[in-house]
This record gives structure tokens, C-alpha cells and sequence, in this order.
């Protein structure tokens, strides 16, 4: 009798266990809705590249059937079925695709909706800070039924945050501008996912006051603030100091004059996906010198 008791116990919690990591599972998305998934989602469409970067690094590039035409990171998605723009992707080719789960971000909200419309379940996954880009790799694993992963590799990148806090702590904050472009000049500003990084890797924007993330800026502002690192897209190549003429005054900057004025990846370093953490310890390396070895 106290056998069949025990192992009565031990089916319950299993059962139990089941059926808390099991679906159908319900998600609060970035939108506030709610949404039921009820089962593990085998074909999936990402309208983002930041969502396609999570997706493809918890492990479930698999079931990934369709991406943007911007959606260039990692090299498999080259093998998935392109759906459009990022703003403006085609509903049509989407529900070709016949996905389980489509997901979005803020920008393509509406398109969301629309596919709602033609029974089509889609949710919102758009982070605004990196510590919300933790936060939804987690709801995206949960989503996808990839938590393990998910859960691991929001562990990771934690880890790789403190370690950079640690690496940065008690140094002195150089004084930092992104320059987008040069021709109007525009820059990182405040809430971009660049001044995050900026500021997580031990510096101080010259931009903190900008009316916001990407504005153009005055050039003589840069050279009353004078930024001691230049940091520019690499995928813009034209829009480097390095590549392009310097505006009047900038060269008695101490960037430039100090030969501090670098270039980084454009995707890494402002999309809301996992690399950005490579971005934040890319920066704190450019800013403050090596740290050690890559983790």
C-alpha cells in the first residue's frame, strides 16, 4: 500500500510537471493581448529581424518557414522564404506560408491584426531596453516551446552584462558619439539601443539630449562637447569619419586627433535581438581595452 501511495505521488507531479511546461499556453504580447497557443508552433514567420535572431539562437530556426527581406542574420535565414519589407511585409505570401505563429513588433502591428482577421495567430514581441531583449527571448522560448534554451542562453547573456559591469566599474566615462550619418549629420540619441550600449559599456553620449533615438545633429555641438570615441555603422560605410570628409572643426576633436574613432557592426550593436550583448562588450573594449577572452 505505501508503494502504490508513493508511486501514485510520483505520477501526480509528473503529470503536474507536464502539464505546466505542456500546452496550450497563453501569452500576453507587447500589444497587451492575450493569445493562446495550443500547440508547439512547426511553422513560423518572423516580420523582424531582431525576432528572427532570437528565434534562430534558442534553437528553433527549424521551424522557421519565412523572414523579411531583412532578416540577413544568421546566414541560414538565406534558405527561408522571403515575405516582404519589414514595415510593410506581403499578408498574402505570409498566409501561403501557412504558419502557426506569426511574430511581429511594434512597427508591423497592423499587419498582425490583419492576419488575426484571416485566422492567422500572431503576437508582438518588440523590447525597448536590453533589459527587456532578455525578458523576451524567455517569452519567445516560452511561446515557441523552446524554455530550456531560451531560459540558458538569457542566463548567458546576464552573466556576460555583469561581467561587463564589473569590467567597467570605476573607470572613468569617455565621452562617446554614434554618428549614423554624416551628410545631414544624424546620430544615436537617447532611448536607442545604441545609447544603451553606450552606456552600459562604460561611456557617456554626447547625444543624451537629443529630442530622440536617431535625430540629426549640429555639428557644433559636436565640437563644443568634443567626443573622445567616434563610433560609426559598419554598414555604412560611407557614413564613417574614417570614409568621409570631416565637417569644420573636427579635426581638433579628441577622437579624431587621438586616432579614436571606430567602427562597429550596425546590426549588432542596434537591433533589439542577443547580439546586442556582443555589441556592449565590443564598445566596452573600444572604450576601456580588453577584457579577456570572448565568452
Amino acid at each position: 500500500m505505501k508503494r502504490f501511495c508513493i508511486l501514485l505521488i510520483l505520477l501526480c507531479l509528473t503529470a503536474g510537471a507536464a502539464a505546466q511546461g505542456g500546452f496550450p499556453r497563453e501569452i500576453v504580447d507587447d500589444a497587451g493581448r492575450k493569445v493562446i497557443i495550443p500547440h508547439p508552433p512547426e511553422r513560423i514567420v518572423s516580420l523582424a529581424p531582431s525576432n528572427t535572431e532570437i528565434l534562430f539562437a534558442i534553437g528553433a530556426g527549424d521551424q522557421v518557414v519565412g523572414v523579411t527581406d531583412y532578416c540577413n542574420y544568421p546566414p541560414e535565414t538565406e534558405q527561408k522564404a522571403k515575405v516582404g519589407g519589414f514595415s510593410d511585409p506581403n499578408v498574402e505570401e505570409i498566409v501561403a506560408l501557412s504558419p502557426d505563429l506569426v511574430l511581429g513588433t511594434s512597427f508591423n502591428d497592423g499587419v498582425i491584426e490583419n492576419l488575426a482577421r484571416l485566422g492567422v495567430r500572431g503576437i508582438i514581441i518588440s523590447p525597448e531596453t536590453v533589459a527587456d531583449v532578455l525578458a523576451a527571448i524567455e517569452r519567445v522560448g516560452y511561446a515557441v516551446g523552446r524554455d530550456g534554451e531560451a531560459s540558458a542562453l538569457a542566463g548567458n547573456l546576464r552573466e556576460r552584462l555583469l561581467a561587463v559591469e564589473e569590467f567597467i566599474a570605476g573607470k572613468e566615462r569617455p565621452r562617446v558619439l554614434y554618428q549614423v550619418w554624416h551628410d545631414p549629420l544624424m546620430v544615436a540619441g537617447p532611448g536607442s539601443f545604441v545609447d544603451s550600449a553606450i552606456t552600459l559599456a562604460g561611456g557617456q553620449n554626447i547625444a543624451w539630449d537629443a529630442a530622440k533615438g536617431y535625430p540629426r545633429f549640429s555639428s557644433e555641438v559636436v565640437v563644443l562637447r568634443d567626443p573622445e570615441v567616434i563610433l560609426s555603422p559598419k554598414t555604412h560605410g560611407s557614413g564613417a569619419v574614417a570614409d568621409a570628409p570631416l565637417p569644420p572643426g573636427w579635426e581638433d576633436l579628441t577622437a579624431v586627433k587621438e586616432g579614436r574613432v571606430y567602427s562597429i557592426d550596425a546590426d549588432m550593436i542596434a537591433r533589439a535581438g542577443p547580439r546586442i550583448v556582443a555589441a556592449i562588450e565590443e564598445v566596452a573594449r573600444i572604450l576601456h581595452g580588453e577584457k579577456g577572452e570572448d565568452k
